[in-house]
């Protein structure tokens, strides 16, 4: 490389942690210590490629219902790689940043370019996402201290179902002012059966 192209490359690429970290998001430890790489446009252009096929993948996963959604994250997402190819080559920085900005604003809902959201977005974790969280927080030193917990909640929300129905309310009443489905209420109570 050129002195000239050093120099110019030195104020595109530099040692950047918030690099790895967005790349430790979706990858996890691969990327741990990989911040001093980011001064070579070469790594940037191929873990950045590599995060897109990551995101296009996930993106199959979480919009089976929403082919216009799929449709456009993907047409941003081959916008983004090509953009991300000519990264040694040219300065495309704004062009990339906007890329990201458009994937964000579809990912919470926006579209059609109108400023209004299109879309209602749900996140929810599963029992082991949960737990991840929680032991990762330092919430609970053991898997025990998590049962422990959830027992409590499920005894909570018991004694309350059956203090609404005492008041006469339907399972769809009680479904309602919970905020609970009216399967996880009969689940809870079949628990509790058992």
């Amino acid at each position: 490389m050129k002195k000239e192209e050093i120099k110019k490359n030195n104020e595109r690429f530099y040692y950047n942690i918030e690099l790895e970290m967005a790349l430790r998001q979706v990858f996890g430890k691969k990327y741990y210590h990989s911040a001093e790489l980011f001064a070579y446009p070469k790594y940037v252009k191929e873990d950045l490629i590599d995060w897109i096929k990551r995101i296009r993948k996930r993106t199959i996963d979480i919009t089976n219902y929403d082919l216009r959604l799929r449709e456009m994250i993907f047409l941003n997402l081959e916008c983004l790689e090509n953009e991300v190819k000519k990264i040694d080559k040219e300065n495309v920085d704004w062009k990339i940043i906007a890329r990201l900005m458009n994937l964000v604003s579809r990912f919470l809902g926006y579209d059609w370019c109108n400023g209004e959201i299109n879309r209602h977005v749900l996140f929810f974790q599963d029992g082991a996402q949960e737990w991840n969280d929680k032991l990762n927080k330092g919430k609970f030193k053991s898997s025990g201290d998590f049962f422990n917990h959830i027992s409590k909640i499920n005894k909570a929300l018991l004694e309350t179902i059956e203090f609404l129905e005492k008041k006469g309310l339907t399972l769809d009443e009680i479904s309602c002012v919970l905020k609970i489905s009216e399967s996880t209420i009969s689940r809870l109570k079949k628990k509790a059966k058992e």
